[in-house]
């Protein structure tokens, strides 16, 4: 037998050190230098200035609002300068011509004679009114109408206060006026200000750039604590929002785009990817919870399906670039490679979610489903910030929410199924009592043995589950100065999941630099890294499966702590039509221990990016980002296991050579190793001009863009393997058996696939006076998988904006803030990588056949040199709306959709040696509407109450497809899936009625679609009508032939949404956020399904555990159940598929609820602290929903389940 040593599979570091070598050795010198970058910033104190300030502008203004330069300045310098509108053009108009000055000098001219200040803050320029000890004495006059307080020269009352948000956060630069006199101040960075000897019935008033304005009384206090009111309306339009290629203001951004900021993920806490949370928050984001597994990504989806065949999520970019999607596929475990778990969510700024064409067309051909636009925190301005974000959760053990027999129920069971058959054929008892029958065993010795079992009831679920722990911890670093910032986060977590044998690891690096090597040149650096690793004990037999249907006599331990055998789960007794009979030592958890699957992930991806200003307003920005991966996995299985029987090399040929199963001498384990990696790149290069004059503001951008990757995969079989000596090899066996009957091929093989495209990319944007807004785009996409006359594809937008809010008949209106009206048309795209290529291929012949004792390549897949991308036409409109000063808002959305040239299955003439082949053939559409709200019900001192709310309703149908009609063959056992009928939903159910169980025969009954031949004036047609027939008398072809289905419903919900609830008092915040969907069927627990002799005959079913309403199936005439009469070699719904084996999937999901407190800001400052906050959390609350499998989210009966999960956790910053 030939050896080598491999690999083990305990702790982290050991298993990754094949990454570690091909990964981290790449990768290890730009992590190094990317740290010794960050701490030498860290260290150094040197101030350069302010670089954005010196940045040089042309002002030529005569006569002009100071509103109207400083948007012209914005323009030209790339900066925000946040004011008071309405106060600064109270001033009046002023004139300034100058070339080539810096913004700094600019407004010192500007703001020299009008007494108003300004300064940064979060690269933010503010403007406000001179603090009282920087106005000059004029007599108690100026320009600004405000007055200083007079410097006193005897001790006078100081009042002191401070200003914070509605989140608790201090205001800087807030304007207090002392209302009636002309005396005021600013408070500063901590929110604080101090006013001398004010009156004791003095009125405050408290204005600024981002608050509503309101008054206090003094009422001889000499310390306030306020809270202001945030402007919504104002913010709303200034904010900026990021699409990945710009940065724009919401007031001049068209399409239907939804935002989530990073620090509203914290309220759900979940264990690897992030997509979770966001469940039920957006409007027409519909997302999925795949299980409960640690590191388990979620299915994401964006106003409904787009596509047939191939891959429905969004394309996902971070901080301006693209991922990379279906990075590794086979043989490589996708928990690891799915969704965003490499991205913390304590390292998330922001999530924009582009819906629309509008929005989204200039991702062009990869927006189809749309976009999901990642913003990661960056450093900003000022001292160093050190803080720490800490988690320890415990998850719940799951429990069985079936209701499957005890073991009293069970050997009554069995006893009636043995009188009624007599069958040899059962669990334990039925044995027992054949061996009495046929006098082996006296009945007293039969008794005896049925007696033992009755004194064991295992509950298998607590058997093999248990109560999960995890814990996570963030360290990030952030900090800079005018020409440097940075931000450095280190994170690390650990998930037990609720299986025994499930551990989950994953830790990361990130990086973020950005520098001015000259004032208009600056230059970007992002490093992302992480390593994962999940280890999970394996079984030949779904655990979850087991835990339900294992019978509740078998126990796991034998007398003397061994492990016991299942002599009833597997069959025990050798068949040599079957390879994996003739095991009689299975134990579920003697195959989780010794069976073990280690799946390591390492990923690097770096971003450089370039930006540089020129020629007053232009600006060329290049970034290329690089992505590296490489996964690696280790499955094995020890000897004498019985996943290694059922998955040995050997099985086929033991049964087609010897006729028998596979010897336990041959039953020496296995091992598959298996390794992907995977590089991608895209480099970007974008020129953009931007122009303000005077009302106009005008957007122009021209980018081209090249991408490629490169997926190489390899994987390699051992037959034999001994883990605990480390040792793998093959049998000697080749001298036995000729080499045509082994299956070389799945012994090892490789797979390289390379891919390359390039865009040319063009958008507009013009904008009038910040009320009317057009934009357009056009995108060119090609890529090297399609032949060459469909190889690009043209794609384009348009769309059109109202700001109703800034015209003269809404300004200054009590009760609507904000209305915007919006419109938009285009195209998107994407390419279905699960086609077939435009070239055709061979494989070659591994059953046996050979040409002079060669094998001979005997099959072919035929490529299709005109396929054409998936292209999908929007049409979108919406209406945006903010009421009470921001108390209310709202948004309406409304879209159409049409996606055309679907790959599908196309049937052709034979002749040409196939009958079908796939084709841009098939259409769908989506059309549906969203309703977003978010209203602050209660807003009085420092109690507040937000409530958050959203529902989208969309209507999907098949347009065109392979099936104009529901197939026949949809009735019966072998076609139980969803299908694409034109006319119907996508994942549509069709089968029979159930009509119920005939109390006189004990048949099942349903309804079906009966074909009737019909002729009027000569002209023979037909029509359907309904007949209740009876299943089990009715024979397969009759059904198949004569029948017609019925259409039962839809896999895809149809409406989904979510609201939220939010409590602040004080340092008090609760939190609780729910999810909902309804509208669509899924397959409920079925335990003829589910269990591991599925369609087998009823006797056989039964050898394992039921459900306890079998005990009432009908058994002779006059019984009314539901619960069919049992068949000894049959089973009355194994043939045809009906509405009995659908449920809702409707479901009300309480997502998450937790409860903060932060500290007062005293005791933050005793302990040095600027931020401290412990918090309490639930995840996955509870779940109404009449569903009767695991959880409806899931859509599945079966599968690693969502356990409620409680988690303490604890932030702290410096």
């Amino acid at each position: 037998m030939q050896k080598r040593e491999c690999y083990s599979s305990g702790s982290l570091l050991p298993v990754l050190k094949p990454v570690y070598d091909c990964f981290l050795q790449r990768t290890g010198n730009l992590v190094l230098a990317s740290l010794l970058l960050i701490a030498g910033l860290v260290l150094s104190t040197t101030s350069y200035g302010q670089k954005k300030t010196d940045r040089k502008i042309d002002l030529n203004f005569r006569d002009q609002l100071l509103s109207t330069i400083f948007e012209s300045m914005e323009q030209q310098a790339n900066i925000t300068i946040s004011y008071e509108a309405s106060s600064v053009n109270r001033l009046g108009k002023t004139s300034i011509v100058q070339k080539q000055i810096t913004v700094a000098a600019a407004l010192d001219l500007l703001l020299k004679k009008k007494n108003l200040q300004w300064k940064i803050v979060d690269d933010i320029i503010m403007i406000s009114a001179k603090p009282s000890d920087s106005l000059p004495a004029t007599n108690g006059r100026n320009t600004t109408g405000l007055q200083s307080a007079p410097p006193s020269e005897t001790a006078q009352d100081i009042l002191r206060g401070r200003v914070v948000n509605d989140k608790g956060e201090p205001l800087d630069g807030i304007t207090i006026i002392v209302k009636g006199t002309k005396i005021m101040t600013l408070t500063n960075a901590n929110g604080e200000f101090t006013l001398q000897d004010p009156p004791e019935d003095a009125v405050l008033v408290f204005t600024g750039t981002a608050i509503e304005t309101f008054e206090k009384k003094v009422q001889g206090r000499d310390f306030l604590s306020l809270k202001a009111q945030t402007r919504i309306s104002q913010l709303q339009d200034i904010a900026v929002v990021s699409t990945g290629y710009q940065k724009t203001q919401k007031r001049r951004l068209i399409g239907a785009v939804s935002t989530v900021n990073g620090s509203d993920l914290a309220d759900i806490q979940t264990t690897g990817s992030f997509e979770k949370s966001l469940s039920g928050r957006v409007a027409g984001v519909y997302i999925r919870s795949n299980g409960g597994r640690p590191g388990e990504s979620g299915t994401v989806q964006i106003r409904g399906i787009n596509t047939l065949t191939g891959n429905r999520e969004p394309l996902w970019v971070l901080d301006g670039m693209p991922l990379p999607t279906g990075e590794v596929s086979a043989n490589v475990n996708e928990l690891l490679t799915r969704g965003l778990g490499n991205i913390p969510p304590e390292d998330i700024e922001s999530i924009s979610i582009l819906k629309d064409a509008t929005a989204s067309a200039i991702y062009g051909a990869r927006a189809a489903n749309g976009v999901v636009v990642i913003t990661t925190k960056q450093g900003r301005n000022g001292k160093n910030y050190l803080s720490y974000s800490g988690r320890m959760s415990v998850s719940e053990k799951p429990v069985n929410k079936f209701h499957f027999m005890n073991t009293a129920e069970k050997v009554a069971f069995e006893r009636s199924l043995f009188t009624d058959f007599k069958d040899p054929y059962g669990g334990r008892v039925v044995s027992i009592l054949n061996s009495v029958e046929k006098g082996n065993i006296t009945e007293a010795e039969g008794e005896s043995q049925i007696g033992d079992l009755m004194h064991t009831n295992t509950n298998w679920m607590d058997v093999i589950m248990r109560r999960a722990t995890s814990q996570s911890h963030v360290i990030s670093l952030s900090g800079g100065n005018d020409k440097t910032q940075y931000y450095a986060s280190l994170n690390y977590s650990k998930a037990n999941g609720v299986l025994k044998t499930n551990n989950y690891e994953n830790a990361g690096l990130n990086i973020k630099l950005s520098n001015y090597v000259r004032k208009n040149l600056l230059v970007r650096f992002n490093l992302y890294s992480t390593i994962k690793r999940n280890k999970e004990g394996q079984s030949a037999i779904d655990p979850f499966t087991y835990a339900s249907f294992a019978n509740p006599y078998e126990k796991p331990f034998n007398a003397d702590g061994s492990y016991a055998s299942d002599l009833t789960y597997v069959t025990t007794t050798a068949d040599v039509s079957d390879p994996f009979s003739g095991y009689d030592k299975f134990n579920i958890l003697n195959e989780l221990s010794k069976n073990t699957k280690t799946d390591s992930y390492g990923n690097a991806r770096a971003q450089l990016g370039l930006e540089y200003t020129f020629l007053k307003n232009f600006r060329f920005t290049t970034t290329g980002a690089f992505n590296y991966s490489i996964v690696q996995t280790m499955d094995g299985s020890a000897p004498g296991t019985y996943r290694s029987k059922v998955n040995n090399w050997m099985k086929f040929v033991f049964q087609d050579v010897f006729f028998s199963g596979v010897p336990d001498s041959y039953n020496n384990g296995f091992l598959r190793e298996s390794s992907a990696k995977v590089s991608d790149y895209s480099v970007r290069s974008t020129f953009e001009y931007n122009k303000n004059i005077n009302r106009h503001f005008v957007q122009l951008m021209v980018a081209g863009e090249l991408g490629g990757n490169k997926n190489n995969q390899f994987f390699h079989l051992n037959p034999v393997y001994y883990p605990e000596a480390r040792i793998a090899g093959y049998p000697d066996i080749y001298s036995y058996f000729p080499s045509t009957k082994l299956n070389l091929k799945a012994l090892g093989g490789t797979d390289f696939k390379e891919e390359r495209s390039a865009s040319l990319i063009t958008s507009g944007s013009y904008s009038y006076d910040n009320r009317y807004v057009f934009n357009g785009s056009f995108r060119n996409d090609g890529v090297s998988i399609l032949g060459n006359r469909n190889q690009f594809s043209p794609l384009w937008s348009a769309g059109l904006q109202w700001n109703m809010h800034n015209e003269d008949f809404l300004k200054n209106n009590p009760v609507i803030d904000r209305m915007v009206l919006r419109a938009g048309f285009g195209y998107r795209g994407s390419i279905n990588k699960n086609g077939i290529y435009p070239f055709s291929y061979y494989s070659l012949n591994t059953s046996g056949s050979t040409y002079n004792g060669v094998l001979y390549g005997n099959s072919i897949t035929y490529g299709n040199p005109v396929l054409k991308w998936e292209k999908k036409q929007n049409k979108d409109a919406g209406l945006e709306m903010s009421f009470f000063k921001g108390r209310i808002n709202t948004e309406l959305s409304y879209f159409h959709e049409k996606v055309i040239d679907l790959l599908d299955q196309v049937q052709v003439a034979a002749s040409g040696g196939r009958t079908l082949t796939v084709e841009n053939a098939s259409s769908i559409s989506n059309k549906g509407f969203e309703l977003s709200l978010r209203v602050e019900a209660i807003k009085s001192g420092p109690f507040l109450w937000e409530i958050g709310a959203n529902i989208s309703k969309v209507r999907n149908k098949v347009l065109k497809t392979f099936y104009s009609s529901a197939p026949s063959q949809t009735l019966t056992e072998l076609n139980f899936n969803t299908k694409f009928v034109a006319g119907y939903p996508v994942d549509s159910w069709f089968g029979l009625k159930y009509s119920g169980i005939d109390k006189n025969t004990g048949h099942l009954m349903a309804w079906a679609q009966k074909q009737v031949r019909n002729e009027k004036d000569g002209q023979v047609f037909y029509t359907y009508e309904d007949k209740e027939i009876d299943v089990t008398a009715t024979s397969y072809n009759d059904i198949i032939t004569q029948y017609r289905p019925y259409y039962l419903g839809s896999r895809q919900p149809d409406c989904y949404g979510g609201f939220q609830s939010r409590f602040v008092y004080r340092n008090w915040d609760l939190f609780a956020g729910f999810s909902f969907a309804s509208g669509n069927k899924i397959q409920g627990f079925n335990e003829r399904w589910s269990t591991p002799d599925a369609r087998s005959s009823d006797t056989k079913i039964s050898r394992l555990n039921r459900l306890k309403e079998n005990e009432y199936r009908w058994r002779s005439p006059g019984d009314i159940t539901n619960i069919p009469q049992y068949y000894l070699y049959a089973n009355a719904f194994n043939s045809v598929f009906t509405d009995y084996d659908l449920e809702s999937g409707s479901y009300l999901k309480c997502q998450s609820i937790s409860l903060g407190y932060r500290l007062p800001k005293h005791l933050m400052e005793r302990f040095s602290l600027s931020n401290a906050k412990i918090g309490l959390s639930a995840t996955n609350v509870f779940t109404l929903s009449s569903y009767s499998g695991t959880d409806p989210e899931t859509q599945t009966a079966f599968g690693y389940p969502n356990t409620r999960m409680f988690s303490l956790s604890i932030e702290l910053g410096l």
